[in-house]
């Protein structure tokens, strides 16, 4: 199958979301790039690599940055 060059994004969606509006500036980015990695994803959607899903710690690591900042981060967007 051809690779995908990209996705459907609507900016007033993202900016309307009541959840996403209660999250920090640093989640919302890191929500993106994670929409980003999850779009690169052999299962596009899932961070789920030879069928085992990913971590916390994995899915923190492949956004970039530091792990141990990124965790509070990814917990905070579980809970919005």
């Amino acid at each position: 199958m051809a690779k995908l060059p990209g996705f459907i994004f609507y900016p007033g969606d993202w900016v309307k979301d009541p959840n996403l509006s209660r999250c920090s500036k640093a989640a919302k980015g890191m929500w993106i790039d994670m929409l980003c990695k999850l779009f690169e994803c052999e299962e596009r959607g899932r961070f789920i690599s030879a069928k085992i899903p990913w971590t916390r710690d994995e899915i923190a690591g492949a956004v970039g940055g530091d792990v141990d900042t990124n965790l509070p981060l990814l917990d905070e967007l579980i809970s919005k």
